[in-house]
């Protein structure tokens, strides 16, 4: 799922169009593509999927982002 949505911001970014839409809402989603984003090395695409997880916290899903961040870095 998550190479689907670093595909889509290659083609969209390539193409000089909105390619913040492609990120997904669900933050087992984000995780999972912070990872593919390491892996290509991207990192824009990455600060955005973390920053959306932060947005996860804030909106009451610590837990899980907590989970989270013994992962990645924030």
């Amino acid at each position: 799922y998550c190479f689907g949505i670093v595909l889509n911001y290659l083609r969209l970014k390539s193409n000089n169009q909105l390619w913040e839409s492609v990120l997904p809402k669900d933050p087992d989603r984000l995780a999972l593509l912070t990872q593919e984003c390491d892996f290509y090395k991207l990192p824009l695409l990455r600060d955005q999927a973390i920053a959306l997880l932060q947005n996860c916290t804030e909106m009451g899903n610590a837990g899980y982002v907590n989970e989270v961040g013994k992962i990645f870095v924030f």
